[in-house]
């Protein structure tokens, strides 16, 4: 008993210095322990939070949601983590993810639970801004009347508005099936665009890069192509630019050689 006492004292103290918020709770929601940090977070004393039940701090659509993570957990897998929103006392609204831990008695039988708690209101936000931002580009570039692209470092295409399909004749198949940039334009000018794509890469402007460019069935074309790195997080990981077919010109410069 005394060993028992020690070893919960130990628990105890451990998890009232850890900035995390940490809790149990019964199957039904009901709190059966809960540290500084999780009175902290909700404004409330230990106990306001001992004996209620921490749905009331979940928003109501998300609530069958968050039941259902804890509820699915089994002896053989005992652990979940999941992200939701939580309302605070002053009405407002920030994310947290939780790590909950099934514990089961020596029966097998489930008693309650125990779960470790970050806020990451912050990143969600961020994340958030990322995915409008990408949504806003991606509907302006499907109203763009040239091609619009984006590569990894290797020149594998990850996205492609839909003019690219009417400019190069690709389908969506041939794109979801791995498509590369340097195989749209003819061999002899691929040496100087990949070059291009690394002076790009290490942060050089180079402008408007003329190339001939070649179509799935082979035929070709000329184009104007101009990109710049994709940085995220401080980390170069791709390109983005725009192709302008330059046929029109192209012929129009000809015609005026001739005459």
């Amino acid at each position: 008993e005394d060993a028992l006492r020690e070893s919960e004292e130990y628990y105890r103290v451990l998890v009232e210095d850890m900035p995390a918020l940490i809790c149990r709770f019964l199957p039904d929601g009901t709190l059966s322990f809960v540290n500084s940090s999780y009175c902290q977070y909700f404004d409330k004393s230990r106990e306001d939070l001992i004996g209620a039940n921490f749905f009331q701090f979940i928003p109501q659509p998300e609530r069958q949601k968050v039941k259902s993570h804890f509820k699915s957990l089994t002896v053989d897998n005992p652990a979940v983590s999941y992200e939701h929103q939580v309302i605070l006392s002053g009405g407002e609204v920030r994310w947290q993810r939780w790590t909950d831990h099934a514990l089961f008695d020596e029966n097998g039988k489930l008693y309650q639970y125990q779960s470790v708690g970050i806020d990451i209101t912050e990143s969600k936000q961020k994340e958030n801004a990322l995915q409008e931002s990408e949504e806003r580009f991606r509907e302006l570039a499907e109203l763009m009347p040239e091609t619009i692209f984006e590569a990894d470092l290797k020149g594998d295409l990850t996205f492609v508005n839909r003019k690219a399909y009417d400019h190069f004749g690709y389908t969506e198949e041939d794109f979801n099936q791995g498509l590369n940039a340097f195989d749209m334009i003819i061999p002899r000018d691929r040496d100087r665009a990949i070059e291009n794509l690394r002076s790009i890469l290490s942060g050089e402007a180079i402008g408007l890069s003329e190339y001939t460019a070649q179509r799935k069935d082979g035929s070709t074309f000329p184009v104007l192509i101009h990109s710049a790195a994709i940085v995220h997080d401080d980390k170069t990981c791709g390109i983005r630019g725009f192709i302008i077919d330059h046929t029109e010109r192209k012929q129009s410069e000809e015609e005026k050689q001739k005459l």
